[in-house]
């Protein structure tokens, strides 16, 4: 998935009882030029289906949202201020994976030595 279909799910986007896995409605994807967003569903595999349920029964409710309200983000903002409300801007979580990315690439590079 890309980040902004990432930013844009809601907590009812989650479909754990669809398939073996579970699915998410991704309603906000890339789409054709001219087309408009494109929604499918993408399968909870690989274990997100897992990682879903631990972040919807444990951590997600430590926000304080009502998680039962129509249109709750999936991902709230962590209060940064450059946030566009209550979801983190698509180009924050860029710009960190950048800078995790640039901290962790001499570790990268080094696996095989010594």
């Amino acid at each position: 998935m890309r980040i902004n279909e990432s930013v844009m799910l809601d907590i009812a986007d989650w479909y754990s009882d669809l398939g073996g896995f579970g699915k998410l409605h991704v309603r906000f994807g890339k789409g054709s030029v001219g087309g408009g967003p494109k929604v499918r569903l993408v399968p909870g595999i690989d274990g997100v289906d897992v990682l879903l349920a631990l972040w919807l029964t444990e951590i997600r409710p430590r926000f304080g949202d009502d998680l039962q309200a129509p249109g709750e983000p999936m991902f709230p903002s962590v209060l940064h201020p450059c946030s566009p409300g209550p979801r983190p801007a698509a180009w924050l979580l860029r710009a960190d994976i950048l800078v995790r990315r640039h901290r962790n690439r001499s570790r990268w590079l080094c696996r095989g030595c010594s």
